[in-house]
């Protein structure tokens, strides 16, 4: 009996991470992740902990590398005390990427927030018109 031959271009193909790279989508969400876990002081050993995986797994989901499940989406935000819908903001409705304006910040940034907001308003007032007179004597203003 014949074999019938494969259509050519009607079969869409799936989308692999390791051979297309993680959508902008899950890149993101990950982000989110990582920066709330940061924000609140949580370690990824922690965070793993919290929901039920290893370290080695909340660096996947952070980096992207992995997609995130609806139900383990609903598993950090209740360990890390923000709203499901808060992971998605700053994502393009149309693209799946970052809007303008949606900065992702560094490790060190992170920490910088997370120790400013731990401070008393007197102080945190101080430091920011710190940092801001610094920051005129660096461009020149």
């Amino acid at each position: 009996m014949a074999k019938k031959p494969k259509k050519q271009g009607t079969r869409h193909q799936r989308y692999v991470v390791y051979r297309d790279g993680p959508r902008c989508a899950d890149v993101h969400v990950g982000a989110r992740v990582r920066e709330r876990r940061v924000l609140v002081g949580m370690t990824q050993d922690d965070l793993g902990k919290g929901v039920g995986l290893t370290f080695q797994q909340i660096q996947k989901y952070e980096r992207g590398v992995n997609r995130i499940s609806a139900s383990r989406l609903w598993d950090f935000s209740k360990v890390l005390g923000v709203h499901v819908s808060w992971f998605f903001k700053g994502l393009d409705e149309k693209s799946g990427s970052k809007t303008r304006g949606d900065v992702q910040l560094t490790e060190e940034g992170l920490h910088l927030v997370r120790y400013y907001l731990a401070c008393p308003k007197k102080v945190r007032k101080t430091m920011l018109s710190l940092f801001r007179d610094i920051a005129a004597l660096q461009s020149g203003k």
